[in-house]
C-alpha cells in the first residue's frame, strides 16, 4: 500500500492549532502523515513550545521545490515504516 499525506496543518488556525488539530486526529489515523506550516520561523515556534523537535515542517513563504522535497521525505519515511 503507497503511503499517502494525510494531513497538511497550519500552526494557527481560528478556534484550534494545528498541533491540536493532529492530536485529535492521530487515535483515529495513527499512522497520519502530517506536514505543518506557518509564517513564522521554525526555530521561533520549536523555541516558543508550538512545534516539538522532530515534526515535519516547511516555513513559509515556500517554493514548489521546498514543498516537493519534503513531501518526498514524508512519504518515504512513511513508506519505510509501512514497507
Amino acid at each position: 500500500m503507497q503511503p499517502s499525506l494525510n494531513a497538511w496543518a497550519f500552526l494557527v488556525m481560528p478556534g484550534m492549532g494545528g498541533r491540536e488539530l493532529v492530536e485529535r486526529l492521530m487515535p483515529r489515523r495513527p499512522n497520519l502523515a502530517v506536514i505543518h506550516t506557518s509564517g513564522y520561523t521554525d526555530n521561533a515556534i520549536v523555541h516558543h513550545g508550538t512545534l516539538d523537535p522532530g515534526t515535519d515542517f516547511v516555513p513559509k513563504p515556500f517554493n514548489a521545490s521546498a514543498l516537493l522535497g519534503r513531501v518526498k521525505e514524508v512519504l518515504g519515511r512513511a513508506a519505510r515504516k509501512t514497507g
